[in-house]
């Protein structure tokens, strides 16, 4: 799966791959849009691509357009139309302080066919590589994309009663680095907590992925290889239980170009039952390896992480 950013001219010029992504992924419930509401939607697109800091995402397999998001920033003061009004009846006074200036993701769009490979969070994190706060909006009655966000690590800002699913994600400080990882919720029997690459390859070692799963594993681990600096082969002694107890890496919050493939892996595991949670955190150990994607730290606890 191809993943590239485009600017406004760029994504004006794949209206048509967007506008049959957008058709394909919402004809369905709760949506159910149709020719009809597409053709509106490439209006939209042909005004929005104008938006002051415009960006765009496009997934493609083998040529095939799979799944795209578009996000602007939110301007001052907050807008109103379109769903501007049900996010303020919904947030009050607050659209000020949480949503203007944060980057808005205003359509993000998978085809069914690609669906369950992580290709959203992919989107997003790619989207949203960059961006201080990220903000987004959905339908109360679109279970799986709630459920997704929710999963991703997203906060939703709205109520149960409001008309409208507000979320959002600050995916690094203003003031500081921070540091993401995916772990497994609960301790293995050395007291870790596995990361969200070992967890998955360790369903492959017990020979339960399906073969699509598998496939994804092992083009997904090839690519992480020929991209991402394993610290072990700079410092062998950096995963060294006696030397550092419970280390264990951690993205860097500006690292989203290898974050967003981490979403695949979590739908991997969240279809086996297991259980990873998404952590965020400005001082998460002594730091004992630094590259420019990453840290590797002892906890504070010293007991692993």
């Amino acid at each position: 799966m191809k993943l590239e950013r485009l600017t406004g001219p760029q994504a004006l010029a794949r209206t048509d791959h967007l506008v049959e992504i957008y058709l394909d992924a919402f004809s369905g419930p709760p949506w159910h849009e149709n020719e009809r509401d597409a053709a509106a939607f490439a209006e939209r697109l042909a005004a929005d691509v104008r938006r002051p800091g415009f960006t765009a995402v496009l997934a493609s397999d083998g040529g095939r357009p799979m799944g795209f998001g578009t996000a602007w920033p939110t301007p001052a003061p907050f807008p109103t139309g379109r769903a501007y009004d049900l996010v303020r009846a919904g947030l009050g006074d607050e659209v000020e302080t949480r949503l203007v200036g944060a980057l808005e993701v205003d359509e993000l769009a998978v085809c069914r066919q690609a669906r369950g490979r992580g290709l959203a969070g992919r989107i997003l994190d790619l989207l949203c590589a960059g961006a201080d706060t990220c903000w987004l909006l959905t339908l109360p009655a679109a279970a799986d994309a709630v459920r997704l966000y929710e999963r991703l690590g997203w906060e939703r800002l709205t109520g149960p009663d409001a008309e409208v699913a507000v979320f959002s994600r600050r995916p690094g400080g203003a003031s500081s680095e921070t540091y993401v990882r995916f772990q497994s919720l609960r301790p293995n029997a050395r007291g870790t907590h596995p990361g969200v690459f070992g967890l998955v390859n360790g369903l492959a070692m017990q020979g339960r992925l399906s073969e699509a799963e598998e496939r994804f594993r092992r083009e997904n681990n090839a690519w992480y290889e020929a991209n991402f600096t394993n610290p072990a082969t700079v410092d062998p002694s950096v995963y060294d239980r006696s030397v550092n107890p419970g280390a264990a890496a951690w993205f860097k919050s500006s690292a989203g170009h290898l974050m967003c493939r981490a979403s695949g892996y979590l739908e991997i595991l969240a279809a086996h039952g297991v259980e990873c949670v998404r952590l965020e955190s400005a001082d998460p150990g002594r730091i004992v390896y630094e590259d420019d994607d990453q840290v590797v730290v002892v906890p504070h606890t010293a007991t692993g992480s």
